[in-house]
């Protein structure tokens, strides 16, 4: 993987004395620029220089970073023990589940189960440092490692342009959510008014029909007057008035038909409402599917990011396949998230911790007291903010405590991980 690693013999992989576990500078020199690139990351290898003030790498690119490292890490001087004083720290956890092994066939299941799991860094170091391993097993995870360092690095570029054209349809499907919710209550609103109207005609129409009724009953009492005074003035009172009351009820009459026709149009209009919210609420269910969907696939999308975040490219391709993001290097500093996604969260922690930062994250308010934002604000050299998903008052918050600190602000215009990746490389 690096030259000079390969100049360096082919020294076979023999069991420290006393059948303790290997320091870095015991193991076989072919294996070195593996370790280097699976185990540590370019941030820790600029703090290991810082530390000890490593003069001449200051004007040097990544790559010949990463080389003079691998040199240094098979000689038992001050870097290699730095180098593996962080490995050890780093990746305990790892070591004490080896440790429990003492058959070298043991310690090639647990790493074969590790590789199954995409657990590999800790695990690589706990192999190639253990008494039990032979140079066998050694080689074998050399070369998995190895090719796995080759698939990252070239399915890293096309994984984040995947997931930027996701996030893109994802939003516009949300953008016509939205808008279909927006007609769905339009279309809502406007039955509730014509049903209103509609039971409004009812009830007026009951009115004129019990009016209708009484006027029946008046006519009849009156032809039953008429029939008993059939001559004089009495009689032509009566037809007078018997007249005016069967001209009062055609006009009645011709009134509750014409109602009955606006109550027969109504109805067809609430059937057809009826429909169109029918419709409206299968797009709508589509919709929200599709959306969960989206969501779904976002989340494989984003997996074999988080897990190729430990067996990071070795560094002998620079310029390679990983893109820019892969050279974002946050140096140690904490970023602080405010609101976001929840489903997000331990993706965008993880990105983080990559690019070798630590992640601080607050809802905005949603669950958490407000005073543990001030106590965050507080600890971060970054604080990020999507707009979309968090408090007017706990943005406003944390932009107020950025300036007083003068910490940088990232405001992000989406809580997606395309805008975080972003604004990290903005501040990296």
């Amino acid at each position: 993987m690096c030259g000079s690693s390969e100049d360096a013999g082919i020294a076979t992989v023999a069991a420290a004395p006393d059948g303790r576990r290997r320091k870095l500078w015991e193991i076989d020199p072919r294996l070195l620029c593996s370790v280097i690139g699976t185990c540590l990351t370019l941030g820790d290898l600029h703090r290991i220089e810082r530390r000890l003030a490593i003069e001449p790498l200051k004007a040097a690119r990544d790559f010949q970073i990463h080389g003079s490292f691998v040199v240094w890490a098979g000689q038992p001087g001050p870097v290699a023990k730095q180098m593996h004083k962080v490995l050890e720290r780093r990746y305990a956890a790892s070591l004490r589940r080896f440790a429990a092994l003492s058959a070298s066939d043991d310690v090639a299941a647990l790493w074969e189960a590790s590789l199954q799991d995409s657990d590999v860094p800790g695990p690589y170091w706990a192999v190639l440092t253990h008494p039990a391993t032979s140079e066998d097993l050694s080689m074998r995870a050399f070369g998995q490692v190895h090719m796995l360092s080759h698939l990252v690095g070239a399915a890293n570029r096309a994984d984040i342009r995947r997931l930027v054209a996701l996030e893109s349809e994802r939003d516009a499907l949300i953008e016509q959510l939205a808008a279909a919710k927006r007609r769905c209550a339009e279309q809502e609103r406007d039955a509730r008014r014509l049903v209103d109207q509609h039971a409004a005609e009812l009830r007026e129409l009951a009115a004129r029909v019990a009016a209708v009724g009484s006027l029946e009953a008046r006519v009849h009492g009156l032809e039953a007057q008429l029939a008993a005074h059939e001559s004089g003035e009495s009689a032509r009172a009566l037809r007078a008035e018997l007249d005016a009351a069967r001209s009062e009820l055609h006009d009645s009459e011709g009134i509750i038909s014409a109602q009955r026709a606006s109550i027969a149009a109504l109805t067809a209009d609430t059937a057809r409402y009826d429909q169109r919210l029918a419709g409206i609420d299968q797009m709508f269910r589509a919709a929200s599917a599709e959306c969960e969907a989206m969501e779904r696939l976002l989340r494989q999308q984003i997996a074999p990011l988080v897990v190729g975040g430990g067996a990071a490219s070795d560094g002998s391709e620079g310029e390679g396949e990983g893109g820019d993001d892969a050279r974002i290097d946050l140096g140690g500093r904490r970023i602080v998230y405010v609101g976001g996604r929840g489903c997000l969260i331990p993706h965008l922690r993880a990105l983080v911790e990559r690019f070798g930062g630590t992640f601080l994250h607050h809802d905005g308010g949603l669950e958490e007291q407000s005073a543990r934002l001030d106590a965050l604000l507080g600890q971060g050299d970054a604080v990020f903010c999507p707009v979309d998903c968090v408090s007017h008052e706990a943005c406003l918050r944390a932009k107020r405590v950025c300036r007083q600190r003068a910490t940088a602000f990232v405001p992000m215009r989406t809580g997606s991980l395309s805008s975080f990746v972003q604004g990290l490389r903005q501040l990296a």
